[in-house]
């Protein structure tokens, strides 16, 4: 598949390229018909990681613009930052350009505002590559008929709503162990299932 995805970038940045439908693209790289799903697969895999793009004829070219990965680290007043490779300065992302990132997620940021004397760079997270954590220690709270664990890591980012079905014999103030469900969309809170309980209350 990388081999693949290096040749379709490849044939994109020659300077005679010009933007085409996947079947055209798949004829010029003699791409045989019984993988033709499997390529497309290849392309529909650039464009979520914005290296190429369609435009309104559903043809396929080079995206125009340059996105950067790094590690994401969260403040826990919701603001973050991220450390780009070979860059000194971190670049600032508020909490409405963060995407529900969480802390130590990789992310694909675009530079919004360049530094200048007066503050840092500014950007915003267009995608989360790799959720830097699928367990989380913390305090488990009971509210009747759902619970949440308040994490340790302050800088997480959410409390992780747990269902009643998901509670397992924790009960409130419970050091617990829990496993992430789901991640924190579109202004929702993480979701998680209790595995096991660490420390029982005093």
């Amino acid at each position: 598949m990388e081999e693949q995805e290096s040749k379709i970038l490849e044939l994109m940045k020659d300077k005679d390229y010009l933007p085409m439908k996947a079947k055209e693209i798949a004829m010029i790289m003699r791409v045989p018909k019984k993988e033709y799903r499997d390529f497309l697969e290849v392309l529909g895999n650039l464009e979520l990681n914005f290296k190429i793009q369609k435009n309104r004829k559903n043809r396929y070219r080079l995206v125009e613009k340059t996105y950067y990965d790094g590690i994401y680290r969260k403040n826990q007043k919701g603001f973050g930052f991220v450390r780009i490779e070979n860059q000194e300065d971190e670049i600032y992302i508020a909490k409405e350009n963060s995407l529900d990132a969480l802390n130590g997620d990789r992310v694909l940021i675009e530079i919004m505002e360049e530094e200048n004397k007066v503050k840092s760079a500014e950007g915003k997270v267009v995608k989360i590559l790799k959720h830097e954590k699928d367990t989380m220690v913390g305090i488990f709270q009971n509210n009747k008929n759902f619970g949440f664990v308040v994490p340790d890591d302050r800088n997480f980012g959410t409390d992780i709503f747990i269902s009643k079905k998901d509670m397992g014999k924790a009960r409130s103030n419970h050091k617990v162990l829990v496993k992430i469900t789901k991640y924190p969309q579109k202004g929702k809170k993480a979701e998680g299932k209790i595995i096991e309980v660490l420390r029982k209350r005093k």
